[in-house]
């Protein structure tokens, strides 16, 4: 488990898991590139690869992160409709999350990253 000081991006993370783009618009490209960005951001705070950290490897923070993304971000309602610059500001947004601070993990995803402003762009036809 993560230490005292990792555990908030740790557990926010994955309350997102409980929570539940190549052209801009497909839900897949999306999804990566949220997963690349939080797991890039969880190895830069030192959570991946460590004894006690929040993964074990970056193969397995992949692999749990692409499965809470593709829940925030369903498949069957965000493909060909991913907003190109909300889907900019969440990548931003969680290239500059603080590390260990819990509140700002929540402000991502709830404020920055949601559903209803990422997978907003009309539906490709």
């Amino acid at each position: 488990m993560a230490s005292p000081s990792k555990r908030p991006l740790f557990l926010f993370f994955a309350f997102a898991t409980v929570a539940a783009c190549d052209d801009g618009s497909s839900q897949p490209a999306a999804r990566d590139r949220a997963v690349d960005a939080v797991c890039a951001r969880f190895s830069a705070c030192g959570e991946v690869g460590g004894s006690g950290d929040a993964y074990a490897s970056m193969e397995s923070c992949r692999v749990d992160q692409a499965s809470v993304w593709e829940k925030l971000w369903p498949p069957q309602e965000c493909d060909g409709r991913i907003d190109p610059e909300q889907l900019d500001l969440c990548i931003n947004a969680i290239n500059a999350a603080e590390c260990g601070e819990g509140l700002d993990v929540l402000n991502v995803l709830l404020n920055k990253c949601p559903k209803s402003k990422v997978c907003s762009a009309p539906a490709d036809k």
